[in-house]
């Protein structure tokens, strides 16, 4: 699942998923309460979400979903690596940097693959 309140990020990070990666995209979502619904809702084997978003931030997103999920495998995106570090506290798996890269997404969801 894809979170992102800027969709031509879903659209390219879609895009880069569907080449050479055994991922289907369940779905997407433009904020963290419509992201947290759809957890529940379509459960997810992974979850890729930006930090900064209206209504409920990807860091208090992932906050929520470790009470619901404490095992699903949550990567960050943003454009300022700093988050990394607060994403890596709440157990994220991953963190991609803004503007991604196709071979950078490909190395974090492949290692997902490993584990």
């Amino acid at each position: 699942m894809l979170v992102d309140d800027e969709r031509h990020f879903i659209d390219e990070l879609e895009d880069m998923i569907k080449e050479e990666l055994p991922f289907t995209v369940l779905g997407n979502c433009f904020n963290g309460i419509a992201a947290l619904k759809a957890v529940r809702d379509l459960n997810p084997d992974v979850l890729i979400t930006d930090v900064l978003m209206p209504g409920m931030s990807g860091l208090e997103l992932v906050r929520k979903i470790r009470k619901l999920k404490p095992d699903l495998p949550i990567i960050l995106m943003s454009d300022n690596p700093s988050y990394a570090v607060n994403g890596y506290e709440l157990g994220v798996s991953g963190f991609l940097l803004k503007p991604l890269a196709k071979d950078k997404v490909h190395e974090t969801l492949n290692r997902l693959l490993c584990v």
